[in-house]
């Protein structure tokens, strides 16, 4: 009798843990990413965000024109780390970004393609996901 008193104060414990653990769980906010591409080059450029060896292309920006792409969440991945390649149709040389970490929020990308591919640049912004 007291075996049986004994395994029902552990299992109303074991109980009372799970609830307590699935309630202190914490929020991780979605990590988006927008790329801004503003194009000064001659060349019409094709813009591929690079993880890991997978090129994702997000399209084509055509040449002294601007535009702007959503980054799809396959090729930002469970690391938050990409990076940008902008790749001049007709050239054998292209413009790559150092590591950009994706966070969590809405992640804003500037790059600018210079006429002079290696002045090219780029700039990182992230909005608070408490603001979205």
């Amino acid at each position: 009798m007291l075996l049986g008193a004994g395994m029902a104060v552990t299992a109303s414990g074991c109980a009372s843990a799970a609830h307590l653990a699935k309630s202190e769980r914490t929020f991780c906010a979605k990590s988006t990413a927008t790329l801004y591409v503003q194009n000064d080059n001659w060349l019409d450029v094709v813009i591929y965000i690079v993880r890991g060896g997978s090129r994702y292309r997000l399209g084509q920006v055509s040449s002294v024109q601007s535009a702007m792409f959503e980054v799809p969440p396959a090729a930002i991945g469970a690391t938050g780390d990409i990076v940008v390649l902008a790749d001049p149709i007709g050239s054998n040389y292209g413009f790559v970004t150092d590591d950009i970490m994706i966070a969590p929020g809405h992640t804003i990308i500037d790059l600018r393609v210079d006429n002079i591919i290696d002045h090219s640049s780029w700039s990182v912004a992230v909005e608070d996901p408490r603001d979205i």
